[in-house]
């Protein structure tokens, strides 16, 4: 099941959360989209998403940083540049935010049921 954390710091970037909690529905279903392949098919109750606020003296790269944390199927691996790619498009696309960073972060791991 995959995870999606969303890292913001400032008051000024609260509105662009907001934006992005207003299509959340959206996110959650492209995520589960884009990270269906051969292996596993995913509906939008597998996929996690979490909004933190980080200590304002963070050092972030981008007003906004997303990691996508999700287990390492071979297709996956393959298109991951691309999936970080699309996200970044699609958020701009549904939200107009344009300064995002985007990580896949892809493992080996378990999960509880």
């Amino acid at each position: 099941m995959p995870t999606v954390n969303i890292y913001y710091k400032n008051h000024s970037e609260e509105e662009t959360v907001v934006k992005i909690y207003g299509a959340i529905d959206e996110l959650q279903s492209f995520i589960a989209k884009e990270l269906s392949c051969s292996s596993i098919f995913l509906s939008l109750s597998e996929i996690s998403i979490r909004f933190i606020k980080v200590d304002y003296l963070s050092k972030m790269i981008g007003d906004i940083e997303i990691e996508v944390n999700a287990a390492a199927f071979p297709e996956r691996v393959e298109k991951q540049d691309e999936f970080c790619r699309n996200l970044d498009k699609f958020l701009e696309q549904e939200t107009g935010i344009t300064n995002t960073k985007t990580w896949l972060i892809l493992s080996e791991l378990g999960h509880s049921m």
